[in-house]
């Protein structure tokens, strides 16, 4: 309901718009008795805000605004705000006073300056702080410990003769970003800093500060070389990693970046031209060496030079609990680089020389085989798309998230999925745009697939003319204040500012599963959509040059484009999937690697000046007759050579990375150009497959068979046998060497034995398999909805349910013609769990739009359409049994056997046991 004022008001004052307008009668002639308040007490979080309707120039003074315990019903009203007492703050002025005695001298704005139009706020917190707000700005916390149950007071006073209660989109989302901010304020423990890192507002001359203070930049590069030093909002937390990323650099200087510690605060530091010069509480990295108070403590010190980074390395530092202080480079722990350091240190980085720009980045995530399995467990399958280059006609660029994005964003699946990873802890910071502008009629739509229930807000979605190459991330899009158009709530905002307030379906109530999405009509206006349903023309006039933009605010952790061909087509998809699993790359990596896409893409950032040093490996050994499979995302046309793979037996830890793959004395088997190499010798030449000679989208593989032999897989074709006797336990390598600078994993998931028929992905886990000839092309897959459990193989003809006892469903990947038999081979059971395999029909139509999240644990669970299951020896349709015992109990199968189903001409069902039809199940099926 929205708020009003309460019916008992001032005695000068009459009431309008459904008690939502308050007037001073005569206020030419009176200047007090305006006292109006809210009907009911304020909710937590809750912005009171009125609008200024019109001002007189007779009196000084002007409006008072605040909040009180005594409840409008039984008060006997003063003449003014500022003579409430028992449990009354009224900000006057500059002035905030508690009972009419001023406590805080100058506050925020000068309400006695406000204009007609302009907006002024209360709002009790849910930690019971007293905040303002002018023109939706928040002047802070003026008074805490507020009771709960108080009224809000507005007093229309001296100079200020009407306002009108406002609750507007804007209100909405102050009231939701306090709420977040309060939500998230009170997870924060008494003894410990969580706060987000940045960067204090308080730094060098030449310091220019940008993405929410999480990244610093040296003005004048060219011109100056240092007054370049930030420092940490905060103090560090024992054992938390500060730890920053090189964005640019220039060559006009000598010496680099410097990173440390300090015990100075930054809100009363004089920055000095360099922290070298700190001659008390500092301790830095410069180049090789450690320097304590400005004087060399430890001259050689890790294994790096800071002035010998390139863009795109990391360096971190972390005070450990017991004192010591450690640096990491690219996440590499160089150790000790000084003791006994003080309890309290704030993070500090000199932006010094060829240095001009870093930004704050996060710890990497935990990359255990048990943290992926967690977090995989959280996550929806993914499909993998393949790049346009693959595509089949696939001419212009598809529609992708740019992976530059909201410091608490992550771009996945190849372009096609935003995140954001940490949604318990985070509420905002969340903004994706699309990587390209969208075309004239070119739908930008997401589903939404994952949401916490902790915030209030939720999916923002708009266009915006700026660039992600260009636009500093705002913490959210309605916060941008050119350029921009958003859906948020149910209404429309351009440019921060709310132009309709009831627009369409709230974006608020969507569920995981809803669509939404934005297109720009020829004739510019832009039209929003909400499951498909166009929800009207939000805006007129709109410009051309659009991007498309998400923020994942609130409730909202992750989307997925639906659509990204110009017709609004499917996408091209891979026949394989990436389904959970806990092969990624190592986080221990040659120096000039980088990892991506949490640690399924390895890339060489600096490809046109490096070529070398960028040896990845996988995180843990192959499993027998495992394949790994990589796809070549990019390429330089600069050197000769390119990727090199093979496998080994020395786990990352052990290895000391060279330069080059061929570097690896022992125990490694591996592939360069044609040629095949053990432990950096040739072994022989010719082979099948030249590496050199593969170009982008290009999958290559390999796999040790049961045999001992490597064969290597080109586009899942094998290439035949590389080499023998190798070991089990082998790790995949990777060599980014030359033209390859970039490839991402493809979980394809396909296992083969040193024969020719397949092994199980598990040994364990239950199979089935579409045996071969089937009548229909079409029906001869399954198709790609399927349960959450389950990963197919074999060009989509296996299925095998990977983990649990259910959540196995599968369907065929078209509708049966009338007398077609589909018919599957149970491959593999396994005699752990109780129940067995259910066959049946349905008239559910699968669709890749249906999340294995929403499909039922079981077939008997189906729901929304006509579904007829042969469950042991019952048959049912829709849950009720229409026959008890009509064939053989379909707990007695076993490997090998096989089971169809079939509906014919005169509408009955049958099914099949290894060929002999069980007779009529069920009748009056539809065609």
């Amino acid at each position: 309901m929205a708020p009003c004022f309460h019916s008992r008001s001032g005695r000068m004052v009459t009431l309008s718009n459904g008690n939502r307008t308050a007037e001073r009668i005569r206020p030419l002639q009176e200047f007090n008795n305006g006292l109006v308040m809210s009907d009911e007490p304020l909710r937590d979080n809750q912005l009171f805000e009125v609008r200024i309707d019109r001002k007189v120039d007779t009196w000084s003074g002007s409006i008072e605004i605040g909040v009180t315990t005594q409840d409008p019903s039984s008060l006997t009203f003063p003449t003014s705000a500022t003579n409430l007492r028992e449990g009354s703050w009224v900000m006057s002025g500059l002035s905030v006073l508690q009972d009419g005695h001023s406590f805080l001298e100058e506050y925020g704005s000068d309400l006695d300056k406000l204009k007609e139009g302009e907006r002024v706020g209360v709002m009790r917190t849910s930690s019971g702080d007293l905040q303002f707000f002018v023109n939706g700005r928040n002047l802070g916390a003026a008074a805490t410990n507020i009771p709960q149950r108080v009224f809000a007071v507005i007093d229309m006073y001296g100079k200020c003769a009407q306002v009108t209660l406002i609750d507007s989109t804007e209100a909405r989302l102050l009231a939701n970003e306090v709420s977040n901010e309060y939500i998230a304020a009170g997870q924060i423990q008494s003894n410990t800093w969580e706060s987000r890192l940045q960067f204090h507002e308080h730094c060098g001359s030449l310091v220019k500060l940008s993405n929410n203070n999480r990244t610093a930049e040296r003005k004048k590069p060219a011109d100056e070389f240092n007054n370049g030093v930030v420092m940490t909002n905060r103090p560090l937390n024992e054992d938390e990693l500060f730890q920053i990323r090189i964005d640019e650099l220039v060559n006009n200087w000598s010496g680099s970046i410097e990173v440390g510690v300090t015990t100075h605060c930054p809100d009363t530091l004089e920055f000095p031209a360099t922290m070298t010069n700190m001659r008390s509480g500092t301790v830095m990295m410069s180049g090789c060496g450690i320097l304590t108070n400005g004087k060399s403590s430890n001259q050689y010190y890790g294994k790096f030079n800071l002035d010998e980074l390139h863009e795109g390395d990391r360096i971190g530092l972390m005070r450990k609990s017991n004192g010591n202080l450690h640096y990491y480079i690219n996440e590499l722990d160089q150790g000790i680089a000084a003791s006994d350091i003080p309890a309290v240190v704030y993070g500090v980085v000199d932006l010094y020389g060829m240095t001009v720009k870093v930004t704050i980045v996060d710890e990497v995530q935990d990359s255990s085989p048990e943290a992926l399995d967690q977090n995989f467990s959280n996550m929806f399958s993914e499909e993998t798309y393949l790049p346009a280059s693959l595509a089949n006609s696939q001419e212009l660029e598809p529609l992708l998230f740019h992976e530059r994005c909201g410091v608490h964003a992550e771009i996945t699946n190849n372009g096609r999925t935003a995140l954001r990873p940490n949604a318990l802890e985070d509420f905002n910071n969340a903004v994706a745009l699309t990587n390209r502008p969208l075309r004239t009629a070119e739908m930008f739509e997401v589903i939404l697939e994952q949401q916490v229930v902790k915030w209030t807000g939720s999916i923002e979605i708009g266009v915006t003319t700026h660039s992600p190459y260009d636009i500093e991330f705002p913490s959210t899009m309605t916060n941008m204040r050119s350029g921009t158009w958003m859906m948020t709530g149910s209404g429309i905002m351009c440019n921060g500012t709310s132009v309709v307030e009831e627009y369409g379906i709230n974006l608020e109530r969507l569920k995981i599963g809803d669509r939404v999405g934005v297109l720009l009509e020829p004739d510019g206006t832009l039209h929003f959509y909400v499951n498909g349903e166009d929800q009207g023309a939000a805006a007129k006039c709109v410009a051309e040059k659009l991007y498309g933009v998400i923020d994942l605010y609130g409730q909202a952790a992750q989307v997925s484009i639906v659509d990204c061909s110009e017709q609004n087509t499917a996408p091209v998809r891979a026949t394989a999937l990436i389904f959970p699993s806990d092969l990624h790359f190592h986080q221990l990596h040659g120096r000039n690697a980088r990892l991506l896409n949490q640690g399924l893409s390895a890339v060489r950032p600096n490809a046109l000046a490096e070529f070398n040093d960028a040896i990845v490996m996988t995180n843990r050994p192959l499993r027998e007759g495992e394949m790994f499979q990589v796809l070549i995302d990019k390429m330089v046309d600069r050197w000769s050579g390119s990727i090199e793979a093979g496998v080994t037996t020395i786990p990352p830890a052990a290895l000391q990375f060279p330069s080059t793959m061929t570097d690896i004395k022992h125990d490694t088997w591996m592939l360069s150009g044609s040629a095949v190499m053990q432990d950096g010798k040739t072994i022989r030449d010719r082979y099948k497959c030249d590496l050199d000679s593969l170009k982008t989208g290009t999958r290559i593989g390999m796999m040790r068979h049961l045999d001992g032999t490597l064969h290597y897989y080109v586009n899942n074709e094998d290439q035949g046998i590389a080499c023998r006797d190798v070991p089990p336990d082998v790790y995949a390598v990777i060599d980014l060497y030359g033209q390859c600078a970039q490839v991402t994993i493809v979980h394809s998931n396909h296992t083969f034995s040193s024969g020719s028929s397949s092994t199980p992905f598990t040994p364990e886990s239950p199979q089935v398999s579409i045996p071969a000839p089937l009548g229909n092309e079409r029906t001869k897959y399954f198709s790609l909805c399927f349960g959450k459990n389950i990963t197919l193989r074999e060009n989509n003809t296996a299925a095998t349910r990977v983990r649990g006892f259910s959540h196995g469903l599968l369907f065929s990947s078209a509708p049966l013609d009338p007398g077609e038999v589909f018919e599957v081979q149970v491959d593999q059971v396994n005699l752990l769990w109780a129940g067995h395999l259910s066959v049946g029909l349905t008239t559910l139509v699968p669709s890749l739009a249906i999340s294995p999240f929403y499909l039922p644990a079981s077939a008997n669970l189906l729901k929304g359409s006509d579904t007829w299951i042969l469950t042991d020896k019952q048959v049912k349709k829709n849950g009720t049994v229409l026959k008890d015992n009509y064939c053989m109990s379909l707990r007695c199968l076993t490997v090998g056997d096989k089971v169809g189903v079939q509906c014919r001409n005169d509408g009955s069902f049958h099914v099949y046991i290894n060929g002999e039809d069980q007779g009529i199940a069920a009748a009056n099926l539809p065609k």
